[in-house]
């Protein structure tokens, strides 16, 4: 029986696994105490329920090998990568250069290295095992 792979390295695989479930636990921290102040709005909730919601899919389907981890991975970066992008115009705009904002960069520069990193290493659907059989005759 052969597993289906996701990564060409198994670093990656592990790393990838580790970040989902710590932000898992980020996401179900956040949710617990957006519940336990109720001035908070509703809409914060919502946007946080959602991205947890996509977090589980991906961790459940890395633990299952499925290949549409990675399209859920893509997902939540991108989810990620559009908060520290409004995080980083929100500061400019109320605060312009006077406060430092390198953080929102550092965040900004890892989530698009994850992109890369996530999309490089990923093996495609493509098996090339079946091309190498045409022109075998069977006898």
């Amino acid at each position: 029986m052969s597993v289906n792979k996701i990564f060409s390295n198994k670093i990656i695989y592990i790393v990838s696994m580790i970040l989902s479930i710590f932000s898992i636990i980020i996401y179900v921290l956040a949710i617990i105490v957006r519940l336990k102040n109720i001035n908070n709005s509703v809409v914060g909730l919502i946007v946080i329920f959602l991205i947890s919601i996509i977090a589980f899919l991906q961790t459940y389907l890395l633990i299952t090998n499925n290949r549409k981890a990675i399209f859920y991975i893509n997902i939540h970066l991108t989810f990620l990568l559009f908060i520290a992008i409004y995080e980083l115009i929100n500061e400019f705009l109320n605060y312009g250069f006077t406060k430092v904002i390198n953080g929102v960069f550092y965040i900004i520069i890892f989530l698009l290295i994850s992109f890369y990193i996530v999309n490089k290493n990923k093996i495609s659907k493509f098996n090339s095992g079946e091309i190498n059989k045409i022109g075998e005759r069977e006898i």
